[in-house]
């Protein structure tokens, strides 16, 4: 603007939006324990969890069951490709339809962890 001496308009309520928001998810949201109680508990009953703990995104647990879960399963995948993080991760496709992606969210509570553990320590039966 000004013939190029001054900058452009910022979107300052955006800007302030965004800054709110990293702020609410930094103090108000942590997955880490209830993750990390499902990860080890999984982990003892013989599943494998796929990715690294500390290299992921806190919410999420993917886990393989072993078995072709996908025909049982609605696609989410609609396209019919292979995930591509899981591609990346170093899966094949045959190994990506054993996997379960299992989210925590902002209400998920120590409760909801154990009836998931709870189902998945039924399906070993």
């Amino acid at each position: 603007q000004e013939d190029g001496k001054r900058a452009g308009t910022l979107n300052v309520p955006g800007i302030v939006g965004l800054g709110k928001a990293c702020e609410m998810a930094k103090t108000n949201i942590n997955y880490h324990p209830l993750s990390s109680k499902l990860e080890q508990a999984l982990i003892a009953l013989g599943y494998k969890i796929i990715g690294h703990f500390h290299d992921k995104v806190g919410n999420v647990v993917n886990v393989c069951v072993g078995v072709n879960i996908h025909e049982f399963l609605k696609p989410i995948n609609v396209t019919g490709k292979p995930s591509r993080v899981l591609t990346a991760m170093g899966l094949s496709f045959e190994e990506m339809k054993q996997c379960m992606r299992i989210s925590l969210g902002k209400y998920t509570i120590s409760d909801d962890v154990d009836r998931v553990i709870k189902i998945f320590q039924e399906a070993l039966k």
